[in-house]
């Protein structure tokens, strides 16, 4: 399974991480990035269109809580900006944009990235630390339902079926594991948030199992 990021360069799939870091150091802060790994929406935007791709990244950035910096790289669905939490902290954050080939065709990601660094600085913590850096739960469920906001700010102005929020929540280009978790619907157990399509509404389902 192969696929391109937002400069069109083909890529492996799962190896979305690791472009991140490499490209992050000249988009975020220097002491923001590189540690700890990042919180993120991911949203399947289901099979390849630029069109679709580019009006989900720029609808995303509209929203009144995201102040957008310049595309690195005109041309390049990847930007910097800063977001504005629901407790009111700004920090820094990152949309990038990827499409992964696979057999059956291509399939989109719209990406939102907040780096851990900044999101401990912003949130208390808690005693046992955890992969998603120690973030108090209560603090996340607040930073997810903010980040699901952003996913329906988006699905106003470009519909997708779903989208996945959390700590690194979901393999990029793994079309099977998607279609696998949602086979008998939402599961009831969930280590992260999702919003998925039934019927014709876009529901959000928060984490119920905090790691």
């Amino acid at each position: 399974m192969r696929g391109q990021a937002g400069n069109g360069q083909p890529q492996h799939a799962g190896a979305r991480t690791a472009g991140l870091a490499a490209n992050a150091g000249e988009l975020l802060e220097a002491d923001e990035v590189g540690h700890g790994g990042y919180y993120e929406i991911v949203v399947d935007l289901d099979s390849h269109s630029r069109e679709r791709l580019s009006a989900a990244f720029e609808a995303l950035w509209s929203h009144r809580d995201l102040t957008p910096g310049e595309t690195a790289v005109t041309g390049v669905l990847r930007r910097r900006g800063k977001a504005r939490l629901p407790d009111g902290a700004l920090v820094p954050a990152l949309a990038f944009t990827e499409t992964m080939r696979d057999a059956r065709g291509e399939t989109d990601y719209l990406i939102f990235a907040l780096p851990m660094p900044a999101l401990e600085k912003a949130c208390s913590l808690v005693a046992d630390m955890t992969p998603a850096g120690g973030l108090d739960p209560l603090w996340r469920r607040e930073l997810e339902a903010w980040l699901a906001a952003l996913g329906r700010h988006v699905d106003g102005c470009v519909a997708f079926k779903a989208a996945y929020i959390g700590f690194l929540p979901f393999p990029i280009g793994d079309v099977e594991t998607a279609e696998h978790l949602f086979a008998g619907g939402v599961p009831a157990e969930r280590c992260v948030a999702y919003l998925y399509r039934e019927d014709a509404s876009l529901e959000f389902f928060p984490t119920t199992h905090w790691s």
